[in-house]
C-alpha cells in the first residue's frame, strides 16, 4: 500500500525510512516527538494503521497498563494490519541467567537501566503477549526467540 501508516514505536535511534518514526526524546528531524502510550495526542485515527512496530518497548509497561495500550494500539490499526512486538522474554532470561549466558551485571542493565535511563518497569514472555493479543481478535503471523528476546508478529482479523 502506497498511502499505508506504519509505526515504529519508541523508536530510539532505530530509525525505519517509511515509518512514522516516534519517540518521547526525538533524536533526530525524523523523529517525531509523542509518547507510544497515547497516540491520540498524535492524532492518528482510528483504523488508519497498517503497521505497529513496538520494538523494546513493553518492558517499560506496568502490568496494570499493558491490557489497555495494546487494546489503544489494536483499535488504530486498519484491517488485517500487523502488530509486530519484541522484547526481552523474562523465562528466556531467567534461563540464560542459570546457563551463565549472561552475565549479572548485565542483566541488571537490562532490568534496572543505567544512569538516567528509564528502568523496566516490567517482564513478560511470549506467550503471555500473545495471549492478551489473541484475546483482543489478533492471530498469529510469526513469533520466534533470539537468545533471551521474543519477536511476535500478529495480524487483525
Amino acid at each position: 500500500m502506497e498511502n499505508s501508516l506504519k509505526l515504529n514505536l519508541g523508536c530510539g535511534d532505530n530509525i525505519i525510512i517509511g515509518y512514522e518514526n516516534i519517540d518521547i526524546k526525538p533524536v533526530s528531524k525524523d523523529v517525531r516527538l509523542g509518547d507510544f502510550k497515547n497516540l491520540n495526542q498524535l492524532n492518528i485515527k482510528d483504523g488508519s494503521v497498517d503497521t505497529i512496530l513496538a520494538h523494546n518497548i513493553i518492558r517499560y509497561l506496568r502490568m496494570q497498563e499493558l491490557p489497555n495500550i495494546l487494546t489503544h494500539w489494536i483499535s488504530k490499526m486498519a484491517p488485517q494490519g500487523l502488530l509486530t512486538i519484541s522484547d526481552i522474554d523474562v523465562d528466556m532470561l531467567a534461563d540464560n541467567l542459570r546457563a551463565s549466558n549472561i552475565a549479572l551485571p548485565d542483566f541488571n542493565v537490562l532490568i534496572y537501566g543505567t544512569p538516567g535511563s528509564i528502568p523496566c518497569l516490567g517482564l513478560y514472555n511470549l506467550d503471555f503477549i500473545e495471549r492478551m493479543l489473541c484475546e483482543r481478535g489478533m492471530t498469529v503471523e510469526t513469533r520466534s526467540y533470539d537468545g533471551y528476546n521474543f519477536f511476535l508478529t500478529m495480524r487483525l482479523a
